[in-house]
């Protein structure tokens, strides 16, 4: 089963390299190539839309991405800050409980020995909810200050006592 063999026409060089010429009848006046002219001009019309898309759809995505990177910048920094804040409510709360146990151990009236044990232990448990407020996340900074407001005013409850009986 081989190739089916065309019938071979010989073509001359003058005709290989002759450039077309007009249908006989047509002069050149008339606009024979407007077809041609046609799919050029919708030819470059697509090309200058998808330009125009190309373009818009550029600058678009890199407005979005710039606010993006606006809104995620925002978002780092309010989480700084809320850090921050918890950190710094803990850390006065723990300086408040180092200040309180360092005078309940100074004092040497008999009259804080009892009670010394007891505040030892709530200044223990207020110690240890600071602590499961550090790993709370910085997200709840409500729910943080609610917490840290009750240790305060435990604390505060502890020295008054303390100073009524140190007087």
């Amino acid at each position: 089963m081989g190739w089916p063999v065309l019938p071979e026409k010989e073509v001359s060089k003058s005709e290989f390299m002759e450039w077309p010429t007009l249908p006989e009848g047509a002069n050149e006046d008339e606009d024979i190539s407007s077809p041609l002219r046609f799919r050029l001009i919708i030819g470059g019309v697509s090309i200058v839309i998808m330009l125009v898309i190309l373009v818009f759809s550029y600058f678009y995505t890199r407005e979005q991405s710039q606010t993006r990177d606006t809104k995620e910048q925002a978002q780092t920094q309010v989480q700084r800050e809320n850090q921050d804040q918890k950190e710094g409510q803990i850390a006065r709360l723990r300086d408040r409980i180092a200040e309180i146990r360092k005078r309940l151990l100074a004092s040497d009236r008999s009259a804080l020995k009892g009670k010394r044990d007891v505040w030892s232990e709530s200044l223990n448990r207020l110690n240890q909810r600071l602590d499961d407020i550090s790993k709370m996340s910085s997200d709840q900074l409500q729910e943080i200050s609610r917490v840290c407001g009750e240790v305060a005013k435990e604390l505060d409850k502890i020295e008054k006592e303390i100073n009524s009986l140190i007087g």
